[in-house]
């Protein structure tokens, strides 16, 4: 890999995770669901900077080429990536369903205690 390339690569990095910072900052995006990318920012930078770590990954996981090894580590992020959004998207259903019964509760409750009023007024007023 050329020093250019990796200058560009490393530019790039830093641009998106200044962006990133800047969303963090202005609460457009939450810190909990921007960590994986941001952890993919810096892997990637540090590949950037240190080319030679992906050929000894490449050799630690017995794969042929280090292309093979990125490939298949991407793989294995975007998969936890995945996973991560599974679990966040399903909390966030029962959570909805949560709030449903507890509007259609509350809404009850009022509508009860609406009823109730008008039932000791007309009492009240002997109609």
């Amino acid at each position: 890999m050329s020093i250019r390339l990796r200058l560009v690569i490393l530019f790039i990095c830093v641009a998106i995770l200044l962006c990133f910072m800047d969303m963090i900052r202005k609460d457009k995006i939450s810190l909990k669901y921007s960590l994986p990318w941001l952890l993919s920012l810096v892997c990637v930078m540090l590949l950037a900077a240190f080319p030679g770590f992906i050929n000894w990954v490449a050799g630690l996981l017995g794969v042929a080429t280090p292309v093979n090894a990125v490939f298949f580590i991407v793989i294995l992020m975007m998969l936890a990536f995945i996973f991560l959004i599974s679990m966040i998207s399903s909390r966030n259903s029962q959570r909805v369903t949560r709030l449903v019964q507890e509007v259609a509760l509350l809404k009850k409750a009022l509508a009860d205690q609406e009823g109730k009023g008008q039932k000791d007024e007309e009492r009240i007023c002997g109609i």
